[in-house]
């Protein structure tokens, strides 16, 4: 019987655990912007961005609350191929990406790169988010998880 007691309570803890270790992503209003993620999320005082583009669909970018995760910050912009949705869940409640859905689900740059090592692969369903920056300062430095 005491045996049985150590493993409901190691169940308990194993579940508020992973409840409390959950990332939390959405790219609703305002969230769906490069301007607003990358000014408001991505960067911080004393860095002027412009020239905001992205390529994927809409559902690969977006915002995430990482306050209740392991993820090592509290807040960023996430990128996902399979959407940002399976970040948070395993899995995408709208399918994931489709690349018929838009007209540029690749990357010609990084297809040079591949083909100038020899390697022959298709690069598909990729999520890019660029923009250009002037920093004030003589350094700058970016959290990243991949």
């Amino acid at each position: 019987m005491k045996f049985i007691g150590y493993i409901q309570i190691f169940c308990i803890v194993c579940c508020i655990w992973n409840i409390n270790a959950q990332i939390v992503v959405t790219n609703v209003p305002p969230y769906d912007s490069e301007e607003n993620l990358v000014t408001n999320i991505l960067l911080g005082d004393g860095i002027d961005a412009s020239n905001f583009s992205s390529v994927g669909f809409a559902e690969g970018i977006g915002y995430f609350d990482g306050f209740n995760s392991n993820i090592g910050f509290e807040e960023g912009v996430v990128l996902s191929t399979g959407g940002i949705f399976f970040v948070q869940d395993g899995f995408d409640p709208n399918g994931g990406s489709d690349c018929d859905a838009f007209l540029d689900c690749t990357d010609e740059d990084l297809q040079l790169a591949l083909n100038a090592i020899n390697l022959s692969w298709n690069v598909n369903n990729v999520t890019i988010l660029e923009f250009d920056f002037v920093a004030e300062s003589e350094s700058m430095a970016f959290n990243y998880v991949f």
